[in-house]
């Protein structure tokens, strides 16, 4: 999963980048609790501690998906930071099959 920090207007451009000042976690579906337990985040470059630049930086988190059953199981990401519009970002959600 890609997370990009994508300047939305003028206004936008002047802010610093988003630190990124936890570990991302996963989230259920409906943003109301973890993901199953299907979901793990594996690595990938976008830890606690990754700046990502005003003017379009980005980092990946590896998610890895190990099935129970055959039924369709939804997730979403989450990072928590400073210099953006909200503390925390939630990505939209991907579903494992």
């Amino acid at each position: 999963m890609m997370v990009n920090n994508i300047a939305l207007g003028p206004k936008l451009m002047l802010l610093a980048g988003l630190l990124v000042n936890a570990a991302p976690t996963l989230r259920n579906a409906a943003n109301t609790g973890p993901a199953p337990a299907s979901f793990a985040i594996t690595g990938g470059p976008c830890t606690a501690t990754t700046v990502l630049a005003a003017s379009g930086g980005n980092c990946t988190i590896n998610v890895r998906y190990t099935p129970p059953n055959t039924t369709t199981t939804s997730a979403r990401a989450q990072i928590t930071g400073t210099g953006a519009a909200a503390t925390t970002q939630t990505g939209p959600t991907f579903d494992g099959n």
